[in-house]
């Protein structure tokens, strides 16, 4: 489970007060799978994804960190990237982070040593270890309950239509 910070707000207008949300992060697999359905390039050496379901960064967040929580601690794991452009989406698709790990060697540079990445530090196996192939194949089939790939029957074009809303159970 990650942290996310952020002042963003689903209005137009900035938040007065600095939200914080917990959001799942999800597997390197279950993304990749994802956004390979989609059509997209999942970057797993250089990416995150984490929340689900209406849980993540809305507009104004860019930037802002994704932590992971240890003995009191946070660690910086991901910097806020994107939310999935198209709202029918967000029921089902993660938010995507840039993975802080990838660019230690820079980090390190870049502040003389003073910031350095910890050799434990959280990889994403970590979720496939303890939930396994059932936790991605329960959120995988979900997506796929509720997103249909439509092809234009003129251009043959495809694109793929989720349903607006999907009630938690």
């Amino acid at each position: 489970m990650g942290t996310i910070v952020g002042w963003g707000s689903k209005d137009v207008r900035p938040d007065k007060f600095l939200n914080e949300m917990h959001v799942p992060i999800m597997s390197n697999d279950y993304c990749d799978r994802i956004f390979t359905d989609l059509g997209y390039t999942y970057r797993k050496h250089s990416l995150i994804c984490a929340g689900f379901a209406n849980r993540g960064i809305v507009p104004g967040d860019c930037g802002g960190p994704l932590q992971v929580e240890k003995d009191g601690v946070f660690y910086l794991v991901g910097i806020t990237m994107s939310s999935f452009v198209a709202h029918t989406f967000r029921n089902f698709i993660p938010d995507v982070y840039i993975k802080v790990s990838s660019y230690c060697d820079f980090i390190s540079s870049a502040t003389h040593n003073e910031v350095h990445c910890l050799p434990n530090e959280y990889s994403g196996r970590e979720l496939e270890q303890k939930c396994g192939e059932r936790f991605n194949k329960l959120h995988f089939e979900r997506y796929l309950e509720n997103c249909m790939i439509i092809t234009d029957a003129v251009t043959g074009a495809t694109k793929n239509v989720c349903r607006e809303s999907v009630p938690h159970k």
